[in-house]
């Protein structure tokens, strides 16, 4: 049976929220809603919405946000128009509409709302193939690159504790009581002055000092040298980059790291380049979204290249290793070895058989779990992200995790380097960029972006000629256990954060015109109904909320989704966005220039300033 594209839609709404008197999908049956909260008020318009009457009157705060749920199913109608409604569309509806699986509606509904998760494996595995890959005839030394890291923080108590030492903790105390104001909000800040297991940069330099000298041990890193790190501080509250520099360098003395150097860029040290560069270095921040010191830290590796012959850089999460010794016993390589192989900075044809530089140079997740359940070589081809069964759940709608999950798998196809595979699933702690790269495509970590920075960086390169080359070998072993807790704790702005990911993405991905260069994932981000998704998936979130009786929480995402999600949508109506994000390409196409033009001896000295 060939079903209307509207009937699908009202079918899915109804099912999402229980209102056809089967199970809700999505988790909480509408007939949950508590009286006289938000839970009512959201019911009644979702319900409405499902009966294909949308009382833009019933939405809570009506006069504020009804104009952006004017003609809510749109988007999704039009994508779904009833000529383009294939067989195997009318059979994930059919499933809809006739199973008496919860399991299996629910499945095909995420599949409907997300198109990608419908796609043959084959064609998505072959579009990732590379031919006539030919090495970098000047391949990189792992002198050659940088690490790179950014460590986040928060403040900690209003005093600072006994432990610390008089200066910083004077330093600390004022600091406090000039009420600082907050400036971003992060998954998962860590409070100054946390020390040990919770602190996840101690932990991370510790195994890294630790991996370095057996890198030195075999041969492969000059025993002279130390290991280049450059170290990004990011804050919640203005000013408090200032007592972190000055602690984490007592810190790292502490520590007595012998194979690695680090180099401390605080938000005052990124200003100290003004005065070198002068208004180009304006864009080079390390403090608001993730993106900005996630750009300030890739364009970094231009200031080092000329101080210290540094050509490429690498980025790990600080809950993250590389325990290049497992890697040795289960590769024959060591990590560094497994980093630098030939084929970084060389070129290839990619599926449209469009000549390529391959510039990224892309790892591959090892859930740390993982690592402990089954041992490093197992654990290495293991899937980071893994499949479910059951997809039920507030994210039915926008089922990010099942389409990550759909492409780690494919990933697992790749054995080796040598399968030549350039895939689009890249990730903040995990993949690296060479300086000629950064100069060919001048790649953006747009200060609007949150969320999924290292996506957005990555696919703002690739319309410039400039992929990624996939070492499935290359692992980088992922601490996740450390991080749930924080991120459950901040788990309404993660939520609001995706919802803006998800209309930002759609916008940028479609100007550059690099959604299907980057399915399925993270084209699941750029949905062509992306409106209709974010807007319905917010007012469901809310619900949920508030018939589980957590209605601050639901009013947080009310007020939050007021303040994020609707200037977001006003910005890209009128191509602001789009005029943002394009001053920035060209602010950081100045500040290669800048860089290019200093000399040699003041790009080290402003380094060596960094350097703890």
């Amino acid at each position: 049976m060939k079903y209307k594209n509207e009937e699908i839609y009202l079918e899915c709404l109804k099912q999402l929220i229980g209102s056809d008197g089967r199970e809700a999908l999505g988790g909480v049956s509408i007939d949950k809603a508590v009286p006289g909260t938000l839970s009512e008020i959201t019911a009644a318009f979702l319900k409405s919405a499902a009966e294909g009457k949308a009382d833009l009157s019933l939405l809570p705060e009506s006069d504020i946000i009804g104009r952006y749920f004017t003609d809510i199913e749109k988007s999704f109608l039009e994508y779904y128009s009833d000529d383009k409604i294939t067989e195997s569309i009318s059979e994930q509806a059919s499933i809809i509409f006739s199973s008496d699986s919860p399991v299996d509606r629910a499945r095909a509904v995420s599949e409907l709302w997300s198109p990608e998760l419908m796609l043959d494996d084959d064609e998505i595995f072959n579009s990732w193939k590379l031919t006539d890959v030919k090495e970098n005839p000047s391949p990189y030394r792992p002198e050659e690159v940088i690490i790179q890291l950014n460590a986040l923080y928060s403040p900690a108590e209003n005093t600072a504790p006994e432990e610390i030492d008089e200066e910083t903790a004077n330093i600390y105390n004022a600091y406090m009581k000039s009420n600082p104001e907050r400036i971003a909000v992060y998954d998962h800040p860590v409070a100054v002055f946390t020390r040990g297991k919770d602190h996840e940069l101690e932990k991370c330099l510790v195994e890294m000092d630790r991996d370095i000298a057996f890198e030195k041990s075999a041969g492969v890193y000059p025993d002279s040298e130390k290991l280049k790190v450059l170290v990004s501080i990011s804050t919640t509250h203005r000013g408090l980059d200032a007592v972190c520099e000055k602690w984490l360098q007592k810190l790292v003395e502490v520590l007595k790291l012998k194979h690695i150097q680090c180099f401390l860029l605080s938000e005052n040290k990124a200003r100290e380049l003004d005065k070198i560069i002068g208004p180009a270095a304006s864009i080079f921040t390390v403090q608001g979204k993730y993106a900005c010191h996630f750009g300030a830290l890739k364009y970094a590796q231009l200031l080092f290249e000329k101080a210290y012959g540094i050509r490429a850089g690498f980025k790990l999460d600080t809950d993250e290793g590389i325990h290049s010794k497992d890697m040795k016993r289960s590769s024959g390589k060591t990590w560094l070895q497994q980093l630098c192989h030939p084929f970084w900075g060389g070129t290839a044809l990619n599926c449209s058989n469009e000549n390529i530089g391959l510039g990224f140079n892309i790892g591959e997740y090892v859930d740390s779990r993982d690592l402990d359940a089954l041992g490093y070589a197992e654990a290495v081809r293991t899937p980071e992200v893994k499949p479910k069964d059951d997809v039920r759940g507030s994210y039915l709608i926008f089922n990010k995790g099942v389409c990550q999950a759909k492409g780690t798998m494919l990933l697992n196809r790749a054995k080796k380097l040598e399968d030549f595979i350039s895939h689009p699933l890249v990730k903040g702690g995990g993949y690296g960029i060479d300086n000629a790269a950064l100069r060919a495509a001048v790649p953006v970590g747009f200060s609007m972006v949150g969320r999924a920075e290292d996506q957005q960086f990555y696919f703002s390169a690739i319309n410039s000629g400039v992929q990624g080359i996939f070492n499935p070998l290359l692992g980088i072993i992922h601490y996740k256990e450390d991080v749930a807790k924080s991120e459950h704790q901040n788990m309404a702005g993660r939520n609001i954060a995706d919802i803006y990911r998800m209309l930002l993405f759609r916008n940028l991905m479609s100007y550059l015109n690099v959604i299907e260069k980057t399915r399925p994932f993270p084209a699941n981000y750029a949905s062509e109904f992306s409106h209709t998704q974010s807007l319905l998936l917010w007012l469901y979130l809310i619900f949920v909320e508030s018939a589980a009786g957590n209605e601050d929480a639901a009013q947080e995402y009310l007020r939050e989704g007021i303040k994020e999600l609707l200037p977001l949508l006003d910005d890209i109506k009128t191509g602001k966005v789009i005029r943002r994000f394009e001053g920035e390409r060209a602010a950081w196409t100045d500040f290669i220039a800048a860089v290019d033009g200093i000399s040699d001896i003041d790009a080290r000295a402003w380094l060596e300033s960094l350097k703890i």
